[in-house]
């Protein structure tokens, strides 16, 4: 905003009054500065499904603060560790699927401060390799057996998170290839 600024006295007993001449003073909106980290790094990073991330968004602006906005995708996210009410600093842990995710941290300002973002970080979250044993009679090795004995066949997996689907086949060896 733009603000009059005059020093004047209306004088005394001893003194005549008094008005200087009159100055504007021109007071131009912050550029906030933004900051985003993921897993505490501030550059492009690769991640391994399932692993939960953190994702950080920072200012250090503090004196009437915007509100900031921690994005993935362009879609706002859902701050659940945030100091104050204008989600500075936000932080999520979030467990993301296989792909390529943007991440970016803006206000749009206020009377004070002008909108912003930071420069996008970009996440690579490469699919995550399940964990599967087979097993005959409850162990997973090589078993030598004489017909007609019977064994117990199966499979496990300790993949809990979205497992995919698993699938458990006894093929006769002399047909593989």
């Amino acid at each position: 905003g733009t603000y009059f600024v005059t020093y004047n006295t209306s004088g005394n007993a001893n003194w005549s009054s008094v008005s200087n001449s009159s100055i504007f003073l021109i007071v131009n909106k912050g550029a906030p500065d933004l900051q985003i980290y993921v897993n505490n790094t501030t550059a492009n990073a690769t991640a391994t499904y399932p692993n939960i991330l953190e994702l950080r968004g920072n200012s250090s602006t503090t004196v009437t603060p915007p509100t900031f906005s921690l994005f993935i995708n362009d879609t706002v996210t859902n701050v659940v560790n945030s100091s104050n009410s204008s989600n500075n600093p936000a932080t999520i842990n979030e467990r993301l699927g296989n792909g390529t995710y943007r991440i970016v941290y803006n206000t749009s300002g206020n009377t004070n401060w002008s909108s912003g973002s930071n420069s996008s970080i970009f996440l690579l979250v490469n699919k995550g390799t399940p964990n599967v044993q087979a097993f005959i009679d409850d162990t997973s090795v090589n078993k030598t057996i004489s017909y007609p004995t019977t064994v117990t066949i199966r499979g496990n997996s300790t993949t809990t998170t979205t497992p995919p689907t698993f699938n458990l086949s006894v093929v006769n060896a002399s047909n593989v290839s």
